[in-house]
């Protein structure tokens, strides 16, 4: 629940949004939520498996490396390297998976969008806002998470 999520500060009670305020008179709501949900869902599930995705190409290209040394040192019927190779060839489907989905032209540049319109949004806050009680009041109902992604 990004409600319960670690804030960027605090701020007194003074100046802290009231938020069930803001979606009971209207001010806040579906898209509001939807925002937040979504960039939630990106950092709980896509960009942790973007993540995820570039360090087992890392892993593969080493394990690659190491395997082809291999072949070179102790020739490419040697059983050893034999079952390297296969067990590397079971790998790439895995991998493929992961491209096929991750490395979506689509989906990439939606998220690129997104984020985009996050830091904008962020940005445009700041530049209107001069008084930083305002400003901590305002960031204090961002989770921590939004600044760590965007970094």
């Amino acid at each position: 629940d990004y409600v319960k999520q670690d804030k960027l500060c605090n701020s007194t009670d003074n100046n802290v949004i009231k938020v069930e305020k803001k979606i009971q008179t209207g001010q806040f709501g579906f898209i509001s939520d939807i925002f937040f949900l979504t960039y939630h869902c990106l950092h709980v599930g896509l960009i942790p498996a973007i993540g995820t995705y570039k360090s087992r190409l890392t892993h593969l290209a080493q394990l690659k490396q190491q395997v082809q040394q291999l072949t070179t040192q102790f020739g490419p019927s040697n059983p050893s390297v034999v079952a390297l190779n296969k067990n590397l060839s079971a790998i790439y489907p895995v991998i493929d998976g992961y491209d096929v989905h991750l490395a979506h032209p689509e989906l990439l540049n939606n998220m690129l969008l997104f984020c985009t319109l996050a830091m904008r949004w962020m940005l445009d806050i700041v530049k209107e806002t001069s008084d930083f009680e305002i400003l901590c009041s305002l960031f204090a109902s961002f989770p921590v998470y939004f600044m760590k992604d965007i970094l």
